[in-house]
């Protein structure tokens, strides 16, 4: 699921124009079978974030450092798009970046 409503609606088109069984909750959410998981991440998931970015990687971190991800994207212009899979946030972004490069300092919880 994307947190940005309009390409969450795009991917919700696409499994739906699919005929993918599945169910969307008040939150957006979608949830389908199990069994259909990877056909929606490599056929629909990949659409859109080809879409965002003709060349693309994705960022996970743990929950503490979200944020710090969050700001220090924002900060040096770095355009990203926020996913949910299962309980994580992902951050989705331009290929050329090399966030584990990038110079961060750690949540004072994990200090």
């Amino acid at each position: 699921m994307f947190v940005d409503p309009r390409l969450n609606g795009r991917l919700i088109r696409l499994i739906e124009r699919n005929q993918v069984p599945h169910a969307v909750d008040p939150s957006g959410l979608i949830h389908f079978r199990s069994a259909d998981e990877e056909r929606i991440e490599s056929d629909f998931v990949c659409r859109i974030r080809d879409a965002a970015f003709a060349s693309w990687q994705v960022l996970t971190c743990p929950p503490a450092w979200l944020g710090i991800y969050r700001e220090y994207m924002r900060v040096h212009e770095i355009r990203f798009v926020e996913e949910l899979t299962g309980s994580e946030r992902w951050f989705l972004l331009e290929r050329r970046y090399r966030p584990h490069q990038w110079k961060l300092e750690a949540p004072r919880s994990e200090s």
